[in-house]
């Protein structure tokens, strides 16, 4: 079926074919289109990056619903629930399925709404960048939510594959600003025209999951935006590089929750900036709230606070292990720079604000482990049943309304962070 200008199409039953737009708001006159599938191992299928489709609004709204069925969805750009100036709405309740984009799609959006909803199966999710839960420039909410199964969510790491190099990573690893990413632009070192980031988030409620990306994913914000990055259960693999898994720079916030299993949080390459991190007044909050899980960085990571930001990391329960590089600054930290204790008349604001790194690891029996090239060895500074600051209270740049404080406990809980429970207020 060739979805372009279709105001609305219902199809019964069988295992059908549909081309370009299917519905997708196809161009300014074009205000409202609605594709409806009852069933059928389908194919939607769009190879022209200036087409929209399936689920994508643009000056309008784009509906495509999906009820059964192994299905394949295949576009380019602005595809699988995507909203420019518009809302874009893409739900699949069941079957084991497969999308495949490029860029701004499945869950993404700017100055609009973009949702992507799986109901069920065993989903593969693969694209460039700019998607799985993206809220861009205006303010734009973009969110994939997957409610079950075995899923894998791919945001492409390497740039050998496609070119979006991050500098962060020697231009090695993608900029992917995917997987719960609230992405706004940074103009004031070009040509000075900045824009808010929106939300993105990525929501998998059960399964034994797996995502991969680069940088800037996995409840990251920039630029004041807001990414959320939440998975309620499940053995979840989390491999990523840097300005990843709760993380963020200038004004933003960046979010991840796991409720629980036995996780493994790995950073690779570059391998920093993740599990509660902040980078100029950002605000990053990592929680895993049980199982027993593993943890693997090498700079800049696990509660730290910089240029006046709030970095919190929290592991509620099980045998965890952190691998970290030796002597790298963490672990409930946050560093200091001079104009915290003496005001730079160009910029006072240094010297008012507040900045603290928080590591809380509530329970079990953990292990602190230093890496230093291929030999690890146990932390001296970091240890079971024991707390820390950094800077310490005999440090000479101790105060000046900047904190780091790590705490691992034999037993305990945080009662601010069981407020969602059933049963407890």
């Amino acid at each position: 079926t060739d979805g372009n200008d279709c105001l609305l199409i219902v199809d019964f039953g069988g295992n059908d074919r549909y081309l370009g737009a299917a519905g997708a708001t196809s161009r300014p006159g074009h205000g409202v289109s609605v594709l409806i599938d009852l069933g059928g191992d389908d194919a939607y299928t769009n190879r022209d990056r200036l087409v929209p489709s399936c689920g994508t609004g643009i000056l309008g709204v784009g509906l495509s619903y999906d009820a059964a069925g192994n299905d394949l969805y295949e576009g380019k750009v602005l595809s699988q629930g995507a909203g420019f100036f518009g809302l874009g709405l893409l739900f699949d309740k069941t079957g084991n399925d497969r999308y495949l984009a490029e860029t701004s799609s499945q869950g993404a959006a700017y100055f609009g709404i973009g949702l992507a909803i799986d109901g069920g199966g065993d989903d593969a999710y693969y694209l460039y960048r700019d998607g799985q839960g993206m809220g861009g420039v205006g303010g734009g909410i973009g969110v994939l939510a997957d409610y079950a199964g075995r899923d894998r969510y791919t945001a492409e790491p390497s740039s050998t594959v496609v070119n979006f190099g991050d500098y962060h990573s020697q231009f090695a690893v993608n900029a992917n600003d995917s997987q719960g990413a609230g992405m706004g632009r940074r103009g004031d070192g070009s040509d000075g025209h900045s824009w808010a980031g929106g939300i993105g988030a990525i929501v998998d409620i059960s399964g034994d999951d797996v995502y991969t990306s680069g940088n800037f994913t996995l409840g990251c914000g920039y630029w004041f935006g807001t990414g959320i990055c939440y998975d309620g259960a499940g053995n979840d693999e989390y491999r990523s590089v840097y300005f990843t898994q709760a993380s963020g720079a200038h004004f933003c916030n960046g979010i991840l929750l796991d409720e629980a299993g036995d996780d493994k949080h790995l950073l690779t390459e570059t391998a920093g900036a993740a599990f509660g991190f902040g980078w100029d007044f950002t605000n990053a909050l990592f929680i895993d709230r049980g199982g027993n899980d593993r943890y693997e960085a090498r700079i800049i990571s696990y509660g730290l606070a910089q240029i006046r930001s709030m970095a919190f990391f929290f592991d509620m329960g099980g045998d965890d292990s952190y691998v970290y590089g030796k002597g790298q600054q963490g672990f409930g930290a946050a560093t200091f720079r001079e104009d915290y204790a003496v005001p730079n008349p160009l910029a006072p604001y240094f010297y008012y604000a507040k900045s603290a790194g928080l590591f809380i690891d509530a329970a079990g029996n953990d292990a602190y482990m230093m890496k230093d090239g291929d030999a690890v060895t146990a932390s001296d500074a970091y240890r079971n049943d024991a707390a820390w600051f950094s800077p310490a209270k005999t440090d000479s740049v101790y105060g000046h309304n900047n904190f780091g404080v790590g705490l691992d406990a034999d037993g305990g809980s945080i009662r601010e962070l069981n407020i969602f429970d059933d049963g407890k207020k």
